[in-house]
Protein backbone atom coordinates (compact mmCIF):
# COMPACT_ATOMS: atom_id res chain seq x y z
CA UNK A 1 0.00 0.00 0.00
CA UNK A 2 1.55 3.24 -1.15
CA UNK A 3 2.13 6.14 1.37
CA UNK A 4 -1.08 8.90 1.22
CA UNK A 5 -0.19 11.92 0.02
CA UNK A 6 -0.66 15.02 2.17
CA UNK A 7 -3.02 17.58 0.68
CA UNK A 8 -3.32 20.87 2.47
CA UNK A 9 -7.40 22.23 3.39
CA UNK A 10 -8.17 25.99 3.82
CA UNK A 11 -11.36 27.23 5.13
CA UNK A 12 -12.74 30.13 2.56
CA UNK A 13 -14.74 33.17 3.79
CA UNK A 14 -17.77 31.75 2.40
CA UNK A 15 -17.45 29.38 5.47
CA UNK A 16 -17.10 25.92 3.23
CA UNK A 17 -13.79 23.73 3.00
CA UNK A 18 -11.75 25.25 0.39
CA UNK A 19 -9.49 22.56 -1.04
CA UNK A 20 -6.55 23.74 -2.38
CA UNK A 21 -2.77 22.21 -3.45
CA UNK A 22 0.47 23.68 -2.75
CA UNK A 23 1.70 24.53 -5.98
CA UNK A 24 5.08 25.93 -7.84
CA UNK A 25 5.59 27.40 -11.21
CA UNK A 26 8.32 25.15 -13.25
CA UNK A 27 10.15 25.79 -16.01
CA UNK A 28 13.38 24.82 -18.00
CA UNK A 29 14.57 28.40 -17.30
CA UNK A 30 15.46 30.04 -13.94
CA UNK A 31 14.98 33.43 -15.64
CA UNK A 32 12.67 34.26 -18.71
CA UNK A 33 12.89 36.52 -20.91
CA UNK A 34 10.83 37.33 -24.13
CA UNK A 35 10.31 40.61 -26.51
CA UNK A 36 7.27 42.22 -25.83
CA UNK A 37 4.31 41.39 -28.63
CA UNK A 38 5.95 37.93 -29.84
CA UNK A 39 5.57 34.07 -29.19
CA UNK A 40 8.08 33.88 -26.64
CA UNK A 41 6.50 36.27 -24.33
CA UNK A 42 3.81 32.64 -24.22
CA UNK A 43 5.75 31.58 -21.29
CA UNK A 44 7.07 27.69 -21.27
CA UNK A 45 5.81 27.04 -17.94
CA UNK A 46 3.98 24.64 -16.25
CA UNK A 47 2.16 23.69 -12.75
CA UNK A 48 4.30 21.39 -10.03
CA UNK A 49 1.75 20.43 -7.79
CA UNK A 50 1.94 18.95 -4.33
CA UNK A 51 4.82 18.98 -1.85
CA UNK A 52 8.72 18.00 -2.99
CA UNK A 53 9.36 14.42 -2.80
CA UNK A 54 12.68 12.85 -1.83
CA UNK A 55 11.98 9.23 -1.33
CA UNK A 56 9.01 6.80 -2.13
CA UNK A 57 7.98 4.16 0.85
CA UNK A 58 5.22 1.99 1.19
CA UNK A 59 4.25 -1.53 2.32
CA UNK A 60 3.28 -4.29 -0.44
CA UNK A 61 0.44 -6.38 1.33
CA UNK A 62 -2.06 -9.48 -0.27
CA UNK A 63 -4.73 -6.67 -0.02
CA UNK A 64 -3.08 -4.74 -2.93
CA UNK A 65 -4.10 -4.85 -6.27
CA UNK A 66 -3.35 -7.29 -9.01
CA UNK A 67 -2.21 -6.53 -12.25
CA UNK A 68 0.72 -8.13 -14.80
CA UNK A 69 4.39 -6.94 -14.13
CA UNK A 70 6.29 -5.16 -16.46
CA UNK A 71 10.32 -5.77 -17.20
CA UNK A 72 13.09 -3.90 -19.31
CA UNK A 73 13.91 -6.09 -22.95
CA UNK A 74 17.44 -5.80 -22.82
CA UNK A 75 18.23 -9.64 -24.76
CA UNK A 76 19.64 -7.16 -27.65
CA UNK A 77 22.84 -6.28 -25.45
CA UNK A 78 24.09 -3.37 -23.77
CA UNK A 79 24.78 -1.58 -27.03
CA UNK A 80 21.12 -1.61 -27.65
CA UNK A 81 18.51 0.89 -26.01
CA UNK A 82 16.18 -1.08 -23.47
CA UNK A 83 12.48 -1.51 -24.60
CA UNK A 84 9.48 -2.54 -22.96
CA UNK A 85 8.38 -6.11 -21.86
CA UNK A 86 4.87 -6.65 -20.89
CA UNK A 87 5.13 -10.09 -18.71
CA UNK A 88 2.29 -12.38 -17.45
CA UNK A 89 3.18 -12.91 -13.91
CA UNK A 90 0.81 -11.84 -11.56
CA UNK A 91 2.04 -8.91 -9.11
CA UNK A 92 0.77 -6.85 -6.54
CA UNK A 93 1.18 -3.52 -6.46
CA UNK A 94 1.70 0.20 -5.75
CA UNK A 95 1.60 3.08 -7.82
CA UNK A 96 3.19 6.65 -7.02
CA UNK A 97 3.38 9.54 -9.43
CA UNK A 98 5.42 12.71 -9.33
CA UNK A 99 6.34 15.39 -11.48
CA UNK A 100 10.19 16.18 -12.56
CA UNK A 101 11.13 20.32 -11.96
CA UNK A 102 13.14 20.45 -15.15
CA UNK A 103 14.29 17.96 -17.40
CA UNK A 104 17.12 15.70 -17.00
CA UNK A 105 18.44 12.19 -15.99
CA UNK A 106 16.63 10.53 -12.31
CA UNK A 107 18.36 8.39 -10.30
CA UNK A 108 16.12 6.11 -8.74
CA UNK A 109 17.73 3.14 -6.16
CA UNK A 110 16.40 0.27 -4.07
CA UNK A 111 17.03 0.73 -0.18
CA UNK A 112 15.89 -1.88 2.42
CA UNK A 113 14.28 -1.44 5.89
CA UNK A 114 14.82 -2.89 8.71
CA UNK A 115 11.77 -2.97 10.64
CA UNK A 116 8.75 -3.81 9.46
CA UNK A 117 10.29 -6.95 7.40
CA UNK A 118 11.74 -5.47 4.28
CA UNK A 119 11.51 -6.88 0.80
CA UNK A 120 14.72 -8.39 -0.60
CA UNK A 121 16.46 -5.94 -3.14
CA UNK A 122 15.86 -9.10 -5.58
CA UNK A 123 11.86 -9.81 -5.23
CA UNK A 124 10.78 -6.85 -5.97
CA UNK A 125 10.97 -4.37 -9.13
CA UNK A 126 10.05 -0.84 -10.01
CA UNK A 127 9.06 0.56 -13.27
CA UNK A 128 8.30 3.99 -14.56
CA UNK A 129 5.54 5.20 -16.89
CA UNK A 130 4.13 8.15 -18.05
CA UNK A 131 1.20 9.30 -16.72
CA UNK A 132 -1.12 8.98 -13.36
CA UNK A 133 -2.80 6.16 -13.56
CA UNK A 134 -2.68 1.97 -13.68
CA UNK A 135 -4.55 2.57 -17.44
CA UNK A 136 -1.64 4.31 -18.52
CA UNK A 137 0.77 1.37 -17.73
CA UNK A 138 1.25 0.09 -21.20
CA UNK A 139 4.71 -0.29 -23.33
CA UNK A 140 3.54 3.28 -25.18
CA UNK A 141 3.98 5.12 -22.05
CA UNK A 142 6.84 3.02 -20.49
CA UNK A 143 10.71 4.49 -19.28
CA UNK A 144 12.53 2.23 -17.63
CA UNK A 145 12.13 -0.57 -15.41
CA UNK A 146 14.36 -2.44 -12.66
CA UNK A 147 13.60 -5.81 -13.64
CA UNK A 148 15.13 -7.31 -16.63
CA UNK A 149 13.77 -9.97 -19.32
CA UNK A 150 17.40 -11.61 -18.70
CA UNK A 151 16.79 -11.95 -15.28
CA UNK A 152 18.49 -9.19 -13.39
CA UNK A 153 16.59 -7.39 -10.71
CA UNK A 154 18.98 -4.09 -10.59
CA UNK A 155 18.96 -2.20 -7.64
CA UNK A 156 19.43 1.27 -9.22
CA UNK A 157 18.15 2.95 -12.46
CA UNK A 158 18.87 6.11 -14.06
CA UNK A 159 16.63 7.15 -16.92
CA UNK A 160 15.53 10.53 -18.89
CA UNK A 161 12.63 12.58 -17.80
CA UNK A 162 10.97 16.24 -19.42
CA UNK A 163 10.43 18.95 -16.96
CA UNK A 164 6.51 19.22 -16.29
CA UNK A 165 5.78 16.26 -17.92
CA UNK A 166 3.49 13.65 -14.68
CA UNK A 167 5.08 10.63 -14.45
CA UNK A 168 4.23 7.42 -12.11
CA UNK A 169 6.09 5.00 -10.42
CA UNK A 170 4.82 1.12 -10.62
CA UNK A 171 6.40 -1.10 -7.69
CA UNK A 172 5.55 -4.79 -8.24
CA UNK A 173 6.34 -7.74 -6.21
CA UNK A 174 4.74 -11.42 -7.04
CA UNK A 175 1.95 -12.79 -5.23
CA UNK A 176 3.62 -15.59 -3.94
CA UNK A 177 6.45 -13.10 -2.34
CA UNK A 178 3.90 -11.70 -0.09
CA UNK A 179 4.94 -12.50 3.43
CA UNK A 180 2.40 -12.30 6.78
CA UNK A 181 2.10 -8.47 7.59
CA UNK A 182 3.36 -7.80 4.26
CA UNK A 183 6.74 -6.23 3.00
CA UNK A 184 8.31 -2.42 2.93
CA UNK A 185 10.55 -0.75 0.74
CA UNK A 186 11.70 2.72 0.07
CA UNK A 187 13.12 3.84 -3.11
CA UNK A 188 15.59 7.00 -2.73
CA UNK A 189 16.13 9.73 -4.99
CA UNK A 190 19.46 10.53 -5.97
CA UNK A 191 19.54 14.79 -5.02
CA UNK A 192 22.18 15.09 -8.20
CA UNK A 193 19.22 14.97 -10.58
CA UNK A 194 16.29 17.24 -10.99
CA UNK A 195 13.73 17.93 -8.66
CA UNK A 196 10.69 16.10 -8.35
CA UNK A 197 7.24 16.99 -6.81
CA UNK A 198 4.21 14.73 -5.85
CA UNK A 199 1.97 15.71 -8.80
CA UNK A 200 -0.75 16.39 -6.38
CA UNK A 201 -4.21 16.55 -8.65
CA UNK A 202 -6.25 19.52 -8.43
CA UNK A 203 -9.46 18.95 -6.28
CA UNK A 204 -12.67 19.31 -8.11
CA UNK A 205 -13.71 22.47 -9.49
CA UNK A 206 -10.02 23.61 -9.51
CA UNK A 207 -8.27 25.01 -12.23
CA UNK A 208 -4.42 26.82 -12.60
CA UNK A 209 -3.74 30.14 -13.85
CA UNK A 210 -0.87 32.21 -13.86
CA UNK A 211 -0.14 35.75 -12.73
CA UNK A 212 2.34 38.71 -13.62
CA UNK A 213 2.82 41.18 -11.07
CA UNK A 214 5.42 43.97 -11.38
CA UNK A 215 8.78 43.00 -9.84
CA UNK A 216 8.95 46.21 -7.41
CA UNK A 217 5.59 45.89 -6.31
CA UNK A 218 2.96 42.73 -5.89
CA UNK A 219 0.52 44.67 -8.07
CA UNK A 220 -0.95 41.99 -10.52
CA UNK A 221 -0.72 43.54 -13.97
CA UNK A 222 -1.99 40.44 -16.18
CA UNK A 223 -3.18 36.84 -15.82
CA UNK A 224 -3.37 34.39 -18.04
CA UNK A 225 -4.01 30.54 -17.53
CA UNK A 226 -1.72 29.82 -20.92
CA UNK A 227 1.15 31.88 -19.25
CA UNK A 228 0.59 33.83 -22.33
CA UNK A 229 1.91 37.14 -21.58
CA UNK A 230 2.43 38.51 -24.99
CA UNK A 231 0.60 42.04 -24.27
CA UNK A 232 3.21 42.82 -21.31
CA UNK A 233 5.08 45.99 -21.98
CA UNK A 234 8.94 45.77 -21.74
CA UNK A 235 9.69 45.73 -18.26
CA UNK A 236 10.43 43.32 -14.94
CA UNK A 237 8.13 40.83 -13.56
CA UNK A 238 7.46 38.25 -11.61
CA UNK A 239 5.49 35.04 -12.55
CA UNK A 240 3.34 32.73 -9.89
CA UNK A 241 0.96 30.37 -10.31
CA UNK A 242 -2.28 29.78 -8.28
CA UNK A 243 -4.98 27.03 -7.99
CA UNK A 244 -8.53 28.59 -7.65
CA UNK A 245 -12.08 27.27 -7.28
CA UNK A 246 -13.72 27.78 -10.76
CA UNK A 247 -17.15 28.62 -8.96
CA UNK A 248 -16.48 31.02 -6.61
CA UNK A 249 -13.16 33.16 -8.07
CA UNK A 250 -13.12 34.86 -11.13
CA UNK A 251 -9.36 34.89 -11.98
CA UNK A 252 -9.87 37.99 -14.34
CA UNK A 253 -10.75 40.01 -12.12
CA UNK A 254 -7.29 39.76 -10.72
CA UNK A 255 -4.91 42.64 -12.78
CA UNK A 256 -5.63 45.76 -10.91
CA UNK A 257 -5.40 43.82 -7.79
CA UNK A 258 -2.00 42.68 -5.53
CA UNK A 259 -1.27 39.18 -4.48
CA UNK A 260 -2.16 39.92 -1.05
CA UNK A 261 -5.72 41.67 -2.20
CA UNK A 262 -6.64 38.59 -3.97
CA UNK A 263 -5.93 35.98 -1.34
CA UNK A 264 -8.52 37.79 1.09
CA UNK A 265 -11.72 36.04 0.89
CA UNK A 266 -10.80 33.93 -1.83
CA UNK A 267 -10.37 30.16 -2.13
CA UNK A 268 -7.06 29.83 -4.00
CA UNK A 269 -3.59 28.97 -3.48
CA UNK A 270 -0.81 31.15 -4.49
CA UNK A 271 2.84 29.02 -5.70
CA UNK A 272 5.38 28.81 -3.40
CA UNK A 273 7.70 30.20 -5.72
CA UNK A 274 8.04 32.81 -8.57
CA UNK A 275 9.69 33.10 -11.78
CA UNK A 276 11.69 36.62 -13.46
CA UNK A 277 10.64 37.51 -16.50
CA UNK A 278 12.41 40.38 -18.74
CA UNK A 279 10.53 41.13 -20.99
CA UNK A 280 12.05 43.89 -23.87
CA UNK A 281 11.19 45.70 -26.67
CA UNK A 282 10.56 43.95 -29.40
CA UNK A 283 13.53 44.06 -31.42
CA UNK A 284 13.39 45.76 -35.10
CA UNK A 285 13.96 43.64 -38.26
CA UNK A 286 16.51 46.12 -39.50
CA UNK A 287 19.22 47.53 -37.18
CA UNK A 288 19.87 50.66 -38.63
CA UNK A 289 23.37 52.60 -38.08
CA UNK A 290 22.87 55.50 -39.95
CA UNK A 291 20.53 57.57 -42.70
CA UNK A 292 20.85 60.40 -44.51
CA UNK A 293 19.98 62.73 -47.22
CA UNK A 294 22.77 64.87 -49.42
CA UNK A 295 21.98 67.58 -51.73
CA UNK A 296 23.92 66.89 -55.29
CA UNK A 297 23.44 68.54 -58.47
CA UNK A 298 22.03 65.73 -59.73
CA UNK A 299 18.93 65.30 -57.12
CA UNK A 300 19.30 64.13 -53.28
CA UNK A 301 21.75 61.26 -52.67
CA UNK A 302 19.89 59.13 -49.88
CA UNK A 303 22.73 56.54 -48.20
CA UNK A 304 22.07 54.75 -45.11
CA UNK A 305 24.18 51.80 -43.40
CA UNK A 306 22.38 48.61 -41.65
CA UNK A 307 24.46 46.16 -38.96
CA UNK A 308 21.80 43.45 -39.31
CA UNK A 309 18.74 42.67 -41.16
CA UNK A 310 15.85 40.02 -40.44
CA UNK A 311 13.78 38.82 -42.94
CA UNK A 312 14.10 41.89 -44.83
CA UNK A 313 12.47 41.95 -48.77
CA UNK A 314 13.28 45.73 -49.43
CA UNK A 315 13.31 49.39 -48.54
CA UNK A 316 10.37 51.60 -50.19
CA UNK A 317 11.88 55.12 -50.38
CA UNK A 318 9.52 57.83 -49.70
CA UNK A 319 9.53 61.74 -49.98
CA UNK A 320 7.45 64.08 -48.55
CA UNK A 321 7.59 68.13 -49.41
CA UNK A 322 5.20 68.97 -46.26
CA UNK A 323 6.43 65.63 -44.00
CA UNK A 324 2.70 64.47 -43.92
CA UNK A 325 1.58 63.63 -47.45
CA UNK A 326 3.86 60.73 -48.66
CA UNK A 327 4.57 59.44 -52.21
CA UNK A 328 6.48 56.10 -52.70
CA UNK A 329 9.27 56.83 -55.00
CA UNK A 330 11.24 53.50 -55.55
CA UNK A 331 11.93 50.22 -54.01
CA UNK A 332 16.02 49.39 -53.11
CA UNK A 333 16.13 45.15 -52.65
CA UNK A 334 17.47 44.04 -49.03
CA UNK A 335 19.57 41.24 -48.11
CA UNK A 336 17.19 38.82 -46.15
CA UNK A 337 18.28 37.54 -43.15
CA UNK A 338 21.75 38.77 -42.48
CA UNK A 339 23.77 39.66 -39.46
CA UNK A 340 26.32 41.99 -41.59
CA UNK A 341 26.82 45.42 -42.33
CA UNK A 342 25.26 46.92 -44.90
CA UNK A 343 24.96 50.19 -46.98
CA UNK A 344 22.49 51.44 -49.49
CA UNK A 345 21.96 54.52 -51.84
CA UNK A 346 19.54 56.00 -54.13
CA UNK A 347 19.07 59.18 -55.89
CA UNK A 348 15.85 60.78 -55.86
CA UNK A 349 16.89 62.66 -59.37
CA UNK A 350 13.40 64.65 -59.15
CA UNK A 351 13.13 66.12 -55.82
CA UNK A 352 11.25 69.49 -55.14
CA UNK A 353 12.66 73.12 -54.86
CA UNK A 354 12.89 73.96 -51.12
CA UNK A 355 13.27 70.98 -48.06
CA UNK A 356 12.27 67.37 -49.32
CA UNK A 357 11.49 65.22 -46.51
CA UNK A 358 12.67 61.45 -46.81
CA UNK A 359 11.87 58.01 -45.01
CA UNK A 360 12.15 54.70 -45.70
CA UNK A 361 10.04 51.90 -45.22
CA UNK A 362 11.53 48.61 -44.20
CA UNK A 363 9.12 45.72 -45.92
CA UNK A 364 9.26 42.37 -44.23
CA UNK A 365 8.48 39.32 -46.47
CA UNK A 366 4.99 38.88 -44.99
CA UNK A 367 4.78 42.53 -45.47
CA UNK A 368 5.25 44.18 -42.42
CA UNK A 369 6.14 47.72 -42.14
CA UNK A 370 8.71 49.16 -40.22
CA UNK A 371 9.49 52.93 -40.90
CA UNK A 372 13.09 54.54 -40.53
CA UNK A 373 13.21 57.83 -39.32
CA UNK A 374 12.80 61.16 -41.19
CA UNK A 375 15.83 62.97 -42.85
CA UNK A 376 15.37 66.22 -44.69
CA UNK A 377 17.48 67.40 -47.46
CA UNK A 378 17.70 71.47 -48.75
CA UNK A 379 17.62 71.19 -52.75
CA UNK A 380 17.82 74.42 -55.50
CA UNK A 381 17.80 73.25 -58.91
CA UNK A 382 21.48 74.34 -60.22
CA UNK A 383 21.85 77.69 -62.26
CA UNK A 384 22.30 76.78 -65.94
CA UNK A 385 23.17 78.56 -69.56
CA UNK A 386 20.89 75.81 -70.93
CA UNK A 387 17.22 75.86 -71.92
CA UNK A 388 15.76 72.36 -72.64
CA UNK A 389 11.79 72.47 -73.24
CA UNK A 390 9.52 70.27 -73.02
CA UNK A 391 11.17 68.88 -69.56
CA UNK A 392 9.78 66.66 -69.18
CA UNK A 393 9.49 65.12 -72.50
CA UNK A 394 8.43 62.09 -74.70
CA UNK A 395 10.32 61.97 -77.87
CA UNK A 396 11.91 65.16 -79.15
CA UNK A 397 13.98 67.88 -77.11
CA UNK A 398 14.88 71.23 -77.88
CA UNK A 399 18.01 72.17 -76.13
CA UNK A 400 18.91 76.30 -76.26
CA UNK A 401 22.12 78.14 -75.73
CA UNK A 402 22.51 81.88 -74.70
CA UNK A 403 26.21 81.66 -76.01
CA UNK A 404 27.78 79.91 -79.23
CA UNK A 405 28.71 76.02 -78.18
CA UNK A 406 30.88 74.14 -79.97
CA UNK A 407 30.08 70.74 -81.06
CA UNK A 408 26.60 69.19 -80.50
CA UNK A 409 24.99 68.42 -77.16
CA UNK A 410 25.49 64.65 -75.22
CA UNK A 411 23.33 62.96 -73.14
CA UNK A 412 24.43 60.53 -70.28
CA UNK A 413 22.35 58.75 -67.97
CA UNK A 414 22.71 58.94 -63.97
CA UNK A 415 25.75 56.67 -64.44
CA UNK A 416 27.43 58.24 -66.30
CA UNK A 417 27.28 56.52 -69.38
CA UNK A 418 26.83 58.12 -72.37
CA UNK A 419 23.54 57.35 -74.64
CA UNK A 420 24.03 59.96 -77.13
CA UNK A 421 24.74 57.48 -79.58
CA UNK A 422 21.11 56.04 -79.01
CA UNK A 423 19.61 59.49 -80.42
CA UNK A 424 19.95 62.10 -83.73
CA UNK A 425 20.83 65.63 -82.96
CA UNK A 426 20.12 68.74 -85.46
CA UNK A 427 22.17 71.75 -84.69
CA UNK A 428 21.06 75.16 -85.79
CA UNK A 429 23.34 77.73 -84.48
CA UNK A 430 22.60 78.11 -80.94
CA UNK A 431 19.99 75.82 -80.47
CA UNK A 432 19.73 71.94 -81.15
CA UNK A 433 16.52 69.40 -81.28
CA UNK A 434 17.27 66.09 -80.12
CA UNK A 435 15.02 62.95 -81.37
CA UNK A 436 15.27 60.29 -78.77
CA UNK A 437 12.38 57.95 -79.49
CA UNK A 438 14.51 54.67 -78.90
CA UNK A 439 15.92 56.07 -75.49
CA UNK A 440 14.19 54.57 -72.36
CA UNK A 441 12.03 56.71 -69.83
CA UNK A 442 14.02 57.71 -67.38
CA UNK A 443 16.29 61.19 -65.78
CA UNK A 444 19.14 62.18 -68.12
CA UNK A 445 21.90 65.01 -68.13
CA UNK A 446 22.39 66.81 -71.10
CA UNK A 447 25.85 68.42 -71.46
CA UNK A 448 26.47 71.23 -74.28
CA UNK A 449 30.73 72.53 -73.96
CA UNK A 450 30.48 73.17 -70.25
CA UNK A 451 26.86 73.24 -69.23
CA UNK A 452 24.93 70.84 -68.28
CA UNK A 453 20.72 70.13 -67.33
CA UNK A 454 19.04 67.33 -66.08
CA UNK A 455 16.35 66.60 -68.10
CA UNK A 456 12.99 63.70 -67.40
CA UNK A 457 11.85 61.41 -70.41
CA UNK A 458 8.73 60.09 -69.93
Amino acid sequence: MAGALFLPFLISAQGGACQTVTNNVGSEEIILAAEAGTPEAQLPVYPLTGNEVTSFSGVLQSSDPTTKNFRADNSAGPETPETCAAMNTNVKYDLYTFQPAQSGAVTLSKTNLSNPPSIPQNTYTFSIFRGTSITQAICDNWVASSGTTTGANRPTITFEVTGGQKYFIFVAIPNSSIASGGLSYTLTVDPAGPVLYQGTPLATNHAYTYLATTAATDDIVAQSPTADFRTLNAGDYEVYGVDYETTTVDPTTFPGSTLSGIQTGNCLQLSQNSLFLVVSDAAAPVDWLDFRAVARVTGVELQWEVASETENDYFRVERSVDGTEWEALDEVAGNGTSNRYAAFSYLDATPAAGTNFYRLAQVDFDGTVDYSAVVTALWEAPESELLTFPNPFTSRLTVRTSADLPGQPRMFDLQGREVSQQLRITVEGRQAVVEADSLPIGVYLIQWGSEQQRVVKN
